[in-house]
This record gives C-alpha cells, structure tokens and sequence, in this order.
C-alpha cells in the first residue's frame, strides 16, 4: 500500500473520533510510528486538522471531520455493496440490519436508478436454536454493558459444568467463525475469560463500574487459527482417499496447512490444531475415507470409538442358507 493510500486509511480511522496513539496507529496500518508522525504532517498539509492530546490516555484525534472527502464510487464497487448488503441483511446474527439498511438505502439513493441490482441468495444450512429476537435482546444488553462500563451478572450454559453464576466486566463483542462471543474479565478469576453469546441463560445490568485493564486487546484472545487461549497446538498427520481427498483441499482446516497430493490420487494433510476433542471429532467426522498418521493418542481414540460402536452395535448374524437336500441315488 502507498503513502498516500495509508493516509487515507489514517483518516478514516481518526474519523470515527476516537483518540489513537502513535503505536495503535502503527499497529492498524502496519507502519512504524515514525511513518505515523509523516502521515500526520502530510494530511495537516492537506487541511486535516488533527489534534495531539497529551498524558496518558491521549493520542491523535481528528477535530474537523465534515473535512472528510466525500467518495467517488466506480461500477464495481457499487456491485460488492450491494451484494454485501445482501449479504448482511440475509444473515441471522447481524445485529443492526434495520440501521444497516437505512444507511445504506440512503447510499444507494445516490445511484443511477436508485438500485443495488440483483440479490444474491444466502443459506446459513445450521442455524442458531435461539431465536433471533433473543440473540439480538443479548447483544444489545452487551453492547450497553460495555458502553456504559457496567459489571453484569449472568447465568451461563457451560458445556462441561452446567449452569454456572458469574459477576463479570464486559470487554469487547467479537463476532467468530459466524458466531458472537465476548471478552470479560472475571474478577474472581482475576483473567479475561471467553464467553459465547447464545449460552447467556439468564442476564443483569449491576451499578458498579469498571475500567478496561490497560494493553487489552481483542486479537490476543481471538485470531484465524483459533481461540489464543485455547490452548496448545498439536501436529496432525492425515491421508485422505476418495472424495475427501478433493474436500480436504478447499479449505483451511488448521494452523500451517500443508497438502500434498500423491500420485495414486491420495492427499496427505498435516496441520495443527487446538483441543483434542474438537480433534477427535474432526477427525471421525471425514469417516473411513481420511486415516490417521499421527500423533498415537488420536489413532487410539479412534480406536477405542470403533471399538464402543462395536459394542453399542452388534452385528447380527449372518443366517446361514439353508441347502436344499441332494436326493439319494437310486
């Protein structure tokens, strides 16, 4: 990306009017702080006023953001925004669709005929068991907590222990692998803990405040190849036969990916992954078709399933064909 690309990209960030520091700055566009300073100076130039708030909670803050250039869209780009809103307005969790829309209605009012095109058709094939007006009742009641900073109290659906009672502060909404989760600290646990949203039984806005733990941030607990603190990463090794071998090579399944395609028409995967009971269960789900190599745990685990199926379902005996009785020789 060139100079003047990444200072747009400043500006836009500056104009949602919070207030940056020099190194979040960096960490958004990817630069050094010192090619922050430069970019500062060279919208400053360009009639930007932006403003260098002292002490420990200051930064950069742009003052005067009715300056912002309006933007001139082209053809395509006016396509990915409809298709994008097509996209958000079909999709279940997608909290402020009736926002989204006005505002997007009001851009698309700018275009010739008034159009976003052709929608495009969207199937979520599983999904939530919540309705959709309960999720978005506890999404909200987040959202409020966290702008507030308000404490909460929750009644939480724990997949190992149940019904479990936390006092929490809300940190942050993350929206993952198409599901909402939040970051809260538990002062109890005295950690940052993560939660997901649909488990939420029962929920309550308490009076007491708090304030974020300095240096939190949400890609710390939550990245592309997994949960941060889902603990640790463990090497597969699998061969896939058949038409797995095709499916295994459309998607990302694990950290550091690897595919390589054998000549007898077999793929060999390896890969790492988090938790070995999400493993196990990602491993018996491709079925007979993707074996094995490693590591020894995961093949025992398989073995031992096998071998509860075995036992669960017994087979039936074969009957055996009754012969028709040759006749005697006269």
């Amino acid at each position: 990306m060139g100079k003047a690309a990444l200072c747009m990209k400043m500006l836009q960030i500056l104009n949602s009017g919070w207030v940056y520091k020099v190194a979040e700055l960096a960490d958004l566009l990817e630069t050094t702080p010192r090619n922050v300073l430069e970019y500062k100076k060279e919208l400053e130039e360009a009639g930007y006023c932006i403003t260098s708030i002292p002490g420990r909670f200051g930064g950069y803050r742009l003052d005067k953001a009715e300056l912002f250039p309006s933007l001139v869209l082209t053809e395509d780009e006016k396509k990915a925004l409809g298709e994008a809103t097509d996209y958000i307005l079909q999709k279940y969790d997608f909290p402020k669709k009736k926002e989204f829309e006005t505002a997007m209605g009001k851009v698309f009012s700018n275009f010739p005929g008034g159009k976003r095109g052709n929608s495009m058709l969207v199937v979520d094939r599983y999904r939530p068991a919540m309705t959709e007006a309960d999720a978005m009742a506890r999404y909200q009641f987040l959202e409020d907590a966290i702008a507030a900073k308000r404490a909460i109290r929750i009644t939480y659906r724990s997949l190992k222990n149940g019904l479990i009672e936390h006092i929490l502060h809300p940190y942050q909404l993350v929206l993952y692998n198409n599901s909402w989760f939040f970051l809260a600290f538990n002062p109890s646990a005295a950690d940052i803990w993560t939660f997901k949203v649909n488990r939420i039984e029962r929920y309550e806005l308490l009076d007491d405040t708090f304030s974020i733990a300095s240096g939190f941030k949400a890609s710390n607990y939550f990245n592309q190849s997994g949960l941060a603190n889902g603990g640790e990463f463990i090497p597969l090794k699998f061969k896939a036969s058949g038409v797995h071998a095709s499916l295994l090579k459309e998607r990302i399944y694990g950290r550091n990916q690897k595919i390589v395609q054998n000549e007898d028409g077999t793929v060999l995967c390896e890969l790492e992954m988090q938790n070995k009971d999400i493993i196990t269960n990602f491993a018996l789900g491709w079925g007979k078709d993707m074996k094995v190599q490693s590591p020894k745990w995961l093949k025992d685990e398989i073995r031992d399933y096998a071998d509860w199926v075995h036992k669960e379902y017994p087979t039936r005996g074969k009957k055996k064909r009754k012969q028709a009785k040759k006749p005697k020789n006269s």
